[in-house]
């Protein structure tokens, strides 16, 4: 993990791991090892991209195959997000039938899986800052970590700078 500007790169890798059952339907590699690599780029205020590449154990990941996928979020309210997405891949790019079961499968794993434990989440931190409630964090959680801190940072700086003007107005006015 590591950070440039307002850039953050989360690197992660899984050897001769299993792989999830989208990736699995993908490959048509059910019970199969592979070696997994995902590079999160994450951009502020909200868009990451992810490059993740598979590929048989002990291979260099640029010999196996790749997606990418786009997520960009933006705010609607304090407590909803319009989140939006894209995905692309190198294995069967022009056969329309494997890339509707493709996104059947995202679509179900976002609205099925993430939307609901994301949406629990949100009912139960409310309006408090999930740091403020010491939540254990795991390696894997830097980049995330290191994310939300320049976001605190920026909107701390905009607020700070509207701050700033409407105090400049007020005197320009008086």
């Amino acid at each position: 993990m590591f950070q440039d500007g307002d850039t953050v790169w989360s690197n992660v890798s899984h050897p001769n791991d299993f792989i999830s059952d989208i990736m699995n339907n993908m490959f048509n590699s059910h019970g199969k090892r592979f070696d997994a690599w995902t590079d999160v780029q994450w951009t502020a205020p909200g868009s990451m991209s992810l490059l993740s590449y598979y590929a048989e154990p002990g291979t260099p990941k640029e010999d196996g195959h790749m997606h990418t996928s786009i997520h960009v979020m933006t705010p609607e309210s304090p407590d909803t997000t319009h989140y939006f997405w894209a995905f692309g891949r190198d294995i069967h790019p022009d056969n329309e039938e494997f890339s509707a079961k493709l996104r059947a499968g995202i679509e179900y794993a976002f609205e099925e899986e993430d939307k609901p434990m994301i949406a629990l989440q949100q009912a139960q931190v409310g309006d408090r800052d999930i740091m403020s409630m010491r939540p254990v964090l795991l390696a894997g959680d830097a980049g995330a970590v290191r994310a939300r801190r320049m976001l605190r940072k920026l909107i701390a700086q905009e607020q700070s700078n509207g701050e700033e003007a409407s105090d400049q107005k007020q005197s320009v006015d008086a």
